[in-house]
């Protein structure tokens, strides 16, 4: 997964989430890798200030369909 640490202007925002140390923590919680790696890529993309209330509408009910697969909270 691409770290994205270093792109300008990450880590502005308190809704800044990097792909990859997501994925790293969630792992380590032992969310299993095919369920860690699609929640933390859609978290990534989770930014209120820049996407429409309908995006991350669509955005959280893939993380939603993600916790039904999971059976239970991903942390």
């Amino acid at each position: 997964m691409l770290h994205v640490h270093v792109l300008p202007g990450f880590g502005l925002s308190v809704h800044d989430v990097c792909p990859a140390c997501e994925f790293t923590r969630l792992t380590e919680l032992g969310v299993p890798a095919e369920i860690a790696l699609p929640t933390a890529r859609l978290r990534g993309l989770v930014a209120p200030d820049d996407l429409s209330p309908r995006i991350i509408n669509v955005i959280r009910e893939g993380l939603a369909e993600l916790e039904k697969k999971y059976g239970k909270k991903i942390p």
